[in-house]
């Protein structure tokens, strides 16, 4: 049973979707009269969508993309960062899933050659070397082995659970400097 949601086309089975990749590419021709040519190209991807839960599901086939471990600060003595699981919502354009495929496939695929969503967040939540308190609360994960990789998440809960959802996930090719933007290194490898 074929099923579309919110741009991409799937295959139902079970409780889970298999998302396939459905890209819209616009050409235009040269001149002051450029007609656009659409054209839709679907390709294989490796993600399942949890249907019941509104998550898309890790390669190891749970919503649990990894844990964080409790960080306290060692002056104030407060928590800074909980032990929590880490979950990837489908989202929309502005977080989750459906963000960083519209917004970062591209680069992820390019410079990662051809890894999709899922791997890549499983990578860097599996594997992270370095964890950023940003000015707005949420973390930066950061995994360094070449050209950097990074996921961005933040504290929520529902039905009184807590969890951390990835809002974003990016390819960065230079580490910015992160007491220059106010943010602050809490956990190093």
């Amino acid at each position: 049973m074929q099923q579309g949601h919110a741009g991409f086309a799937g295959f139902q089975f079970g409780s889970c979707i298999r998302l396939h990749d459905k890209t819209t590419r616009q050409n235009s021709s040269y001149g002051s009269r450029a007609q656009k040519i659409i054209r839709n190209r679907i390709t294989p991807s490796t993600e399942v969508y949890d249907v019941k839960n509104g998550t898309v599901l890790s390669p190891s086939e749970t919503i649990e993309f990894g844990f964080l471990n409790t960080i306290i600060c060692q002056i104030t003595g407060n928590i800074l960062c909980k032990n929590l699981p880490i979950i990837l919502p489908y989202g929309d354009i502005s977080h989750g899933f459906h963000h960083i495929h519209l917004k970062h496939l591209n680069k992820i695929q390019h410079l990662h050659y051809g890894m999709d969503v899922s791997t890549f967040v499983y990578t860097v939540t599996q594997n992270h070397q370095r964890l950023i308190l940003q000015r707005d609360g949420s973390f930066m994960l950061v995994k360094q082995n070449g050209i950097a990789k990074c996921v961005v998440v933040s504290e929520a809960s529902s039905d009184g659970k807590g969890f951390y959802k990835i809002i974003t996930a990016y390819p960065l090719p230079r580490i910015p400097n992160f007491a220059k933007r106010g943010d602050r290194i809490i956990w190093e490898r």
